[in-house]
């Protein structure tokens, strides 16, 4: 029947052999198994990858996103790309620090192709930076300040506006 020993390699093989050596037209005899034979082809690759999103929970939007460079697998193969750890890097805005990671993955890992892996940070009320302001008390048409006090320092959080409250003192 027309189309029964048509080559029909599966992705990532070629075809090899045919036993025995029939073509379309000859004649077989009853009950012959014509076998076709496939080779692996190395050469047969499909290009594989993933996204990295960095977000801080509770928002939709991600601060970082990383295409990964596009993986050459073999056709033939679980056309999975393989996580790269430069990809995966923690990217903790400041006041941030990691929380998880979703697919839980590390470097080495094989993901589907498409796989969205995303990174969550969280509020880390710890991470505090001091900040202080300098006040210069100049008399008008005088360059130089005859009082200059520097505030005391105070401590907000890193992830903040990192601005000092300023204070005002009881002699004003």
């Amino acid at each position: 029947q027309a189309g029964d020993i048509a080559k029909a390699a599966p992705a990532g093989y070629k075809f090899k052999a045919i036993k025995p050596d029939v073509k379309a037209g000859d004649k077989v005899d009853d009950g012959t198994v014509i076998t076709l034979t496939y080779e692996k082809n190395e050469a047969d690759t499909v290009e594989v990858g993933y996204t990295v999103k960095h977000v801080i929970e509770g928002e939709t939007e991600a601060f970082k996103t990383v295409t990964a460079e596009k993986q050459s697998v073999w056709a033939g193969g679980d056309k999975k790309a393989t996580v790269q750890a430069g990809d995966i890097a923690k990217a903790a805005p400041a006041g941030y620090k990691f929380k998880a990671i979703d697919p839980n993955v590390k470097a080495g890992d094989k993901v589907a192709n498409g796989t969205v892996i995303t990174l969550t940070y969280e509020k880390d009320a710890a991470a505090t930076v001091e900040v202080s302001y300098t006040v210069k008390h100049v008399i008008e048409g005088e360059t130089e300040a005859f009082n200059t006090v520097t505030s005391a320092k105070q401590t907000v959080w890193a992830g903040g506006d990192k601005k000092a409250e300023v204070q005002t003192s009881e002699e004003e």
